[in-house]
């Protein structure tokens, strides 16, 4: 039976649908198999002397020839930025919602920007989700009712293949009865990265709202955690089977793109993360415009109301709205605000 403990975890704000949904592979990123039939996934092409006979696919499926590692940039960047205002300061965290313990210290300019702000935002209350109510909401929306089962909701085809991967995992499919396509995702895809030594505890959200806590600092919530929850659990049937066999797709190649995408995060690598989020969320632009874009608009008028306040502000959300064309820091440099990435 699916404990309160795990439930509560899935519903961790918007975090594994964008900030999880890294393991697709994207343009530049070399997928080759190895003579033993196992899988690779890099963005570097295998230590092989024979590269002119190795044939690479790009997502589409399209053969290109091996090239060498893109040069890191200088000088370090992170995934920081900072707007300055006539009253005040404002900076943008993007956030991996989980991370490893090594990950920490954090750089000094992150440290910085926190020490510099007497506020601190978030994208949605994660006390809340302790909340009595909230909890009875979620297990209510994670779960089929007691005379329903998931396998009479989703084709034979994405059973197998769930069963398959849950055996992989050495789980039983007794824990995943009674959940939602969506939620079996979300669940299988925490416990890789946890395999992987990723853990929600060590998110930069998760510390930051802490300490925060700690240190007395107001924090401002872009989000009611009732907003982000339906955001979850109201795609529809036919949405929610086609997540879960992506995301079945996407576990094949967790292990390399896992470190890929904590590498673009520590170098403040945008264009590399922008790549990866543009080949996860091509086949669901429907999606990528609910949960992404028109968040990113409507929080655009909450940055700038902040902007016109005295006290300082670090805003933390997913690192995938700080990134593309439509992020949060192209629309304010589309209204003319000086954003800088430090």
């Amino acid at each position: 039976m699916v404990t309160m403990t795990l439930l509560r975890r899935l519903f961790f704000p918007i975090f594994l649908i964008f900030l999880c949904t890294f393991v697709q592979p994207a343009h530049g990123f070399y997928t080759w198999t190895d003579e033993k039939g196992v899988r690779h996934f890099s963005d570097t092409p295998p230590a092989t002397e024979d590269l002119d006979r190795l044939q690479v696919r790009d997502t589409d499926g399209t053969t290109f020839e091996p090239q060498g590692a893109e040069p890191q940039s200088t000088p370090q960047r992170h995934f920081l930025w900072s707007v300055e205002t006539n009253k005040n300061t404002i900076y943008l965290l993007g956030s991996l919602h989980v991370l490893t313990k090594d990950s920490y210290p954090l750089a000094e300019a992150i440290e910085n920007a926190y020490h510099h702000c007497q506020k601190v935002a978030f994208e949605t209350d994660i006390d809340g989700l302790n909340n009595p109510i909230m909890q009875a909401k979620i297990m209510t929306l994670g779960l089929y009712p007691l005379d329903q089962t998931l396998r009479q909701h989703v084709s034979e085809k994405t059973y197998a293949a769930l069963e398959k991967k849950v055996a992989e995992a050495g789980l039983s499919m007794a824990v995943f009865e009674r959940l939602k396509p969506w939620a079996c995702g979300v669940t299988l895809t925490i416990m890789a990265l946890e395999r992987l030594g990723f853990d929600l505890r060590y998110g930069i959200d998760t510390t930051f709202f802490q300490r925060a806590k700690k240190d007395g600092k107001e924090r401002i919530f872009l989000e009611p955690v009732e907003y982000q929850i339906n955001l979850l659990a109201n795609m529809g049937k036919q949405d929610q089977e086609l997540s879960l066999r992506q995301t079945l797709e996407d576990l094949e190649v967790v292990e390399t793109m896992a470190p890929d995408m904590l590498r673009a995060w520590k170098t403040g690598n945008v264009d590399r993360l922008d790549a990866i989020m543009k080949a996860t969320l091509k086949k669901y632009p429907d999606i990528h415009d609910r949960l992404l874009v028109q968040r990113n608009l409507k929080w655009l008028s909450q940055i700038e109301h902040l902007m016109n306040q005295d006290d300082n502000v670090l805003i933390i959300v997913g690192a995938a709205h700080l990134v593309g064309a439509q992020s949060v820091v192209a629309l304010l440099r589309g209204k003319g605000h000086n954003v800088t990435q430090r």
